[in-house]
């Protein structure tokens, strides 16, 4: 079996799985808004992210596997399995969710391409917990809050600061505290733990791929050995603004749905992009192939020169597209 069919046959197999993804997930957030879309996302997630950690691990990318996004999710499913009758946990991963996770779609240029499963696991980690915090924000909470807390599918009150310390409190000062207990502990496996590891072995970090062009030129501007502080204080102001942004999702729901929207509009505008790219290559061979025709047309003496040439370029874009 060569190498092109079998990617091939692997690409229409995520390309069923990942539309039958799309759809189902759709199906159970309208036919069961209230329970088992949320049992459905905490399975999807560990199933998208567990083939990623043996590709990654293969490949020397694991140390993405210690992102943001990732805690977020991992706390986003031990919200939705245990912590479901904790306020706390609640804002911390909608903030989380809304804020830095949903912008990590723009900042990593997420794109919905169906047939690349490694592309819908990148889009589904910050496009899922944005949408099904706002889901359980905006309707599943409010929906089912005249029901006795035995009944409720969160049993938890939506926060009603009433001081602005209690304000600051609830939606700043707790989310940043859990984030910034998370900051240390990726600051120390990434530039103190596994630093020598990582810079041996060329291994691929966040870190590493945002050293680069002028970023590289923002990190390093007084000296290769603050980089990494820069760069976590970077990270600390990006996590702050989109908690600031996702606050006011909280309490503004034609904004929540504006930003949601956007993000996934800006996704599907990604994925259209690559397919349109790949497609185009094919359009330009097909150009080409008859432009070539229609000169030899009108050149007959040159047109025998040609034929064998085109008739062999035709039967290799016809064995194209059969595969």
């Amino acid at each position: 079996m060569s190498q092109a069919p079998f990617v091939r046959k692997l690409d229409k197999i995520a390309y069923v799985a990942g539309t039958t993804m799309i759809i189902g997930y759709s199906s159970l957030m309208g036919r069961y808004p209230h329970d088992h879309i949320y049992t459905f996302s905490a399975i999807l997630l560990p199933m998208l992210v567990l083939p990623r950690v043996v590709q990654y691990y293969l490949n020397g990318w694991h140390f993405f596997l210690i992102d943001f996004c990732y805690f977020v999710n991992s706390c986003l499913i031990y919200f939705l399995l245990w912590g479901y009758s904790s306020q706390a946990t609640f804002v911390c991963c909608f903030v989380y969710s809304n804020g830095p996770v949903a912008a990590g779609i723009i900042a990593f240029r997420n794109s919905l391409v169906y047939h690349k499963i490694d592309y819908l696991t990148s889009l589904a980690i910050h496009a899922i917990p944005m949408t099904i915090m706002t889901h359980i924000r905006w309707y599943t909470i409010p929906e089912q809050a005249h029901l006795p807390k035995e009944q409720q599918r969160f049993p938890i009150d939506l926060p009603n600061p009433q001081t602005t310390g209690e304000f600051l409190s609830c939606f700043i000062y707790t989310p940043m505290m859990y984030y910034m207990a998370y900051l240390i502990g990726y600051g120390l496996i990434n530039f103190v733990i596994c630093e020598k590891s990582i810079r041996e072995k060329n291994y691929w970090t966040t870190f590493t791929y945002m050293n680069t062009g002028w970023n590289k030129k923002m990190l390093t501007m007084f000296g290769d050995g603050l980089a990494p502080v820069f760069f976590m204080m970077a990270h600390a102001g990006f996590v702050l603004c989109g908690i600031l942004i996702a606050t006011a999702s909280f309490y503004f729901y034609h904004f929540n749905m504006t930003i949601n929207i956007a993000y996934l509009l800006i996704s599907f505008y990604n994925g259209a992009n690559f397919y349109m790219e790949s497609f185009s290559r094919k359009y330009e061979k097909d150009l080409e192939l008859l432009q070539r025709q229609q000169d030899q047309l009108k050149s007959p003496g040159k047109a025998q020169e040609g034929e064998a040439e085109t008739i062999a370029e035709a039967e290799k874009l016809e064995k194209e597209q059969a595969k």
